[in-house]
Order: C-alpha cells, then structure tokens, then sequence
C-alpha cells in the first residue's frame, strides 16, 4: 500500500510540474502571438508606405514623360523657325506682338524673329 501511496504521489508530483511547464508554454506562445501581430501590423504600415511611394513614382515619371514630350515639341518648333518664315502660326499669334512692339518704340531696332539662312551642299561645292 506503502508503494501505492509513494507512486500516486509521484505521479502527482509529475503532473504539477508538467501543468507548470504546459503554463510556461502558453506564456510564451502568448507572448510570441503578441509579437507576431505587432510584426504584422507593422507590416501592414509599410505596405500601405509603399504603395504611396509607388504611386509618387508614378506621377514623377508621368510629370518627367509629359516634360520630355513638351522638350521634344520645343526642338520641332525651333527646327521649323530655323528656316525663315517656318515657324508655327501658334508661336506668332502669341509671341509675334514682342516684334511689333519693338518695331513701334523710335530709335529702337526691332529684334530678328528669322534664324540665318542655312548653306546648302549645294552652295559649298
């Protein structure tokens, strides 16, 4: 009975410790739970940063395509004013009242809207 006794109190003795252990665990599986959303949260937070930065990039690229595009317009026009009388009817309408009004002040030239004249092959040879 002696034997009994002894192995009903290890048993028990053994069950506590194990409750101890399994508490232990879930502390710290808990505290890992904690962690992992506090990551996840965080995680979160940079998504939502990064589509806002992406979509910055966006608009930068878009403003710097539109830039070159209107760079690109600016050569073709001033290709077109190189030769006399080329250049469009839309830079005359708003730009060509500088040339009258510099033509009207006395004693003042009037600036050349007309680039040189370009030399040809032609006339090198």
């Amino acid at each position: 009975m002696r034997r009994l006794v002894e192995l009903v109190e290890q048993s028990h003795a053994q069950a506590t410790e194990s409750s101890g252990v399994a508490q232990q665990a879930r502390t710290a599986a808990d505290s890992g739970s904690a962690v992992v959303r506090e990551m996840s949260g965080a995680m979160e937070a940079m998504h939502a940063h990064s589509r806002q930065i992406s979509e910055v990039v966006t608009l930068i690229e878009s403003i710097a395509f539109q830039t070159n595009i209107l760079a690109l317009n600016a050569a073709v026009e001033a290709a077109r004013a190189a030769r006399p009388g080329a250049a469009s009817p839309w830079w005359h309408r708003k730009y060509g009242h500088w040339r009258n009004a510099a033509q009207a002040r006395p004693g003042k030239s009037a600036p050349s809207l007309a680039a040189p004249p370009v030399k040809s092959n032609a006339a090198r040879a």
